[in-house]
């Protein structure tokens, strides 16, 4: 928590820390735990072109975790993060959550929210092929499994509901297909710049036009102003030079985003939904399937393809029929339909409707 709500932390929380499960782990081996060549047969060879080496982790297994120092230090704190260590230690500070503040003994739900992140930054790493992401998930199956039987037994069978789900999903490394690649960004700049200029004339002083945020260019004011051009008009000049480029599928204006005009292909929709009227780029694109916005290693997500929107909604325990349904749904379906299973109205602002109810 923090000071807003709190001016300390919970007397068992303190008493966990001092258990120092993560310094605890410093020196230890990262190793598979099933035989190699099951993660082969599955994934293909551990040692992969495109895989990210950082603080102290080599692409290979098994892998000390020190962060490449002799000595405990931030660089093993980073390295921690990619160790499914973490989700095991989330585990149980979960289950000690669960017993200290009497989670699903009182006549109102408790909502206890997880997030194991270590699947996050493993896939940045080496990828959804790599062992490296399938062990995490063997040992995030293991840990789930304890919780949900610790559940169980503490709360009672019946008396609980779990949904697992993720936020997004991550692009395969490009060195492992034919046709992909990694977006040159520092090319895609100058190539903004230069088609600005050409349109525009050049900015005072060596000022530039725009800043780049993520997927999308901002346009800088005081530069428009100082060559009299409209944001309306430098929106369309950078769209089209975005376009020019054999890398970008899809690029779309701010104008455009807010605009009127149905949403059909090349997922207008989908970036309406993304796009903030305030703090969102002036201009917003797409790279083409299997560019990744990270180099020269490692992978990434953010583009409206199916490696990056598909991610899994599992629903467990009470209220819940067993079986699998199989239909286009999204994320934004779970919290309308928890509300349902409550018996609570829904959130103001959800628009899904609830996958089941009671």
């Amino acid at each position: 928590t923090s000071r807003h709500y709190s001016d300390s932390l919970p007397a068992w929380v303190g008493e966990f820390n001092a258990t120092e499960p993560i310094n605890a782990r410093y020196g230890q081996t990262w190793d598979r735990l099933l035989p190699p060549e099951i993660y082969e047969r599955v994934q293909g060879l551990d040692d992969a072109a495109g895989e990210q080496s950082r603080h102290g982790l080599g692409t290979t297994f098994p892998r000390r975790l020190d962060g490449g120092r002799p000595v405990l230090d931030e660089e093993f704190h980073n390295a921690y993060r990619v160790d499914p260590h973490g989700s095991e230690v989330l585990g149980r500070l979960a289950q000690r959550a669960i017993s200290a503040e009497q989670l699903g003994r009182r006549s109102a739900p408790d909502l206890l929210c997880l997030a194991f992140s270590q699947l996050d930054y493993c896939g940045h790493s080496f990828g959804p092929d790599s062992h490296e992401i399938m062990d995490s998930v063997l040992r995030l199956d293991r840990v789930l499994a304890e919780l949900f039987t610790f559940l169980d037994r503490e709360v009672g069978a019946g008396n609980w509901t779990v949904v697992l789900t993720a936020d997004h999903g991550v692009a395969p490394l490009p060195e492992r297909r034919e046709v992909a690649g990694r977006l040159d960004w520092p090319r895609l700049n100058g190539e903004v710049e230069a088609a600005l200029t050409a349109a525009f004339g050049a900015p005072p002083d060596g000022a530039a036009w725009t800043v780049r945020d993520s997927y999308g260019y901002r346009l800088i004011p005081a530069t428009l102003s100082a060559r009299g051009a409209t944001s309306s008009a430098a929106q369309q000049v950078v769209k089209a030079a975005l376009l020019r480029s054999p890398q970008v599928a899809i690029a779309w204006t701010r104008d455009e985003l807010l605009g009127t005009t149905p949403a059909g292909g090349d997922y207008l929709a989908e970036w309406r939904l993304s796009f903030h009227a305030v703090r969102s780029p002036d201009v917003v694109l797409s790279p083409k399937r299997w560019f990744v916005d990270r180099s020269p290693t490692g992978t990434n997500h953010g583009t409206p393809y199916d490696y990056d929107t598909h991610i899994p909604l599992v629903w467990y325990g009470a209220g819940i029929k067993p079986g699998v349904r199989i239909e286009r749904t999204g994320s934004d379906a779970i919290a309308p339909t928890l509300a349902a299973l409550l018996g609570v109205s829904r959130p103001p602002e959800a628009r899904a409707t609830p996958l089941f109810r009671p």
